[in-house]
């Protein structure tokens, strides 16, 4: 249905048990949903319609979520790691998070002491809300435009139809095309002849399948942050390897 105008659905209709396997055989055991388009009828005036919409979706706040604030991560990371100083000292390099990565660099002598203390008290202040770097307000709009006439020996219907879906998330949108024309023509009581031409274009981007956007923007730490302080990209590790959403 992703490439269907849905101003050209005449009717829905769902088959089930006996009746769709009589006519679609085994692979409909579990039902089938029969789509039904729109056509011309006989001796039905010209008409023409036009239908449009639109639906805004603003994006997510993770102040409507009950998550730690970057204050309160750090610290708990800092207990942590006071307890269990010996064990991380080797193992923080492969651990996810904005505090291993700075006892990591002050492991292997990038940061000094004094660089650690004033990095950790930074973290506290980070607050990243990750819904407002991976979503965005986004507005939907359809529009599509149709033509029927019919007479007593000829008939036929002509739609087009324009999606604009910006999406929710950064990277994320949607554009598809549709024209659909069907004509029908009686040559006589016995002969009749149908003539349809149905076109579709998607156009979608989607985010990847590794990783879902929102239930990162929810759960990922708040002292970590998208960009550093020269406006590159600020890598976490992620499961061994350097990552970024």
């Amino acid at each position: 249905l992703s490439g269907v105008n849905p101003d050209d659905i005449e009717d829905i209709t769902v088959l089930k048990d006996a009746t769709a396997t009589a006519i679609y055989g085994t692979r409909a055991v579990n039902g089938v949903i029969v789509n039904t388009t729109k056509r011309a009828k006989k001796n039905t005036p010209l008409r023409f319609n036009y239908i449009s919409n639109g639906t805004l979706t603003l994006k997510p706040s993770i102040t409507d979520f009950d998550v730690l604030n970057s204050y309160d991560q750090t610290v708990l990371n800092e207990q942590i790691f006071d307890i269990y100083q010996s064990a991380l000292m080797s193992f923080s390099a492969n651990v996810n998070g904005a505090f291993s990565k700075l006892v990591y660099q002050r492991n292997i002598k990038e940061l000094t002491d004094e660089q650690f203390r004033t990095g950790v008290r930074d973290l506290k202040t980070v607050n990243t809300d990750w819904f407002d770097y991976l979503y965005k307000n986004s507005f939907m709009q359809q529009h599509a435009v149709s033509a029927s006439y019919g007479a007593e020996k000829a008939f036929g219907r002509l739609s087009v139809s324009y999606l604009d879906d910006l999406g929710k998330t950064v990277g994320e949108n949607v554009q598809r095309y549709t024209i659909n024309l069907t004509s029908g023509f009686q040559f006589s009581k016995r002969l009749s002849a149908d003539f349809r031409v149905k076109y579709s274009n998607r156009d979608q981007r989607n985010p990847g399948t590794q990783v879902n956007p929102f239930i990162y923007a929810r759960d990922a730490s708040r002292n970590m942050k998208p960009y550093d302080s020269e406006g590159n990209f600020e890598y976490y590790k992620r499961g061994y390897t350097d990552f970024n959403i």
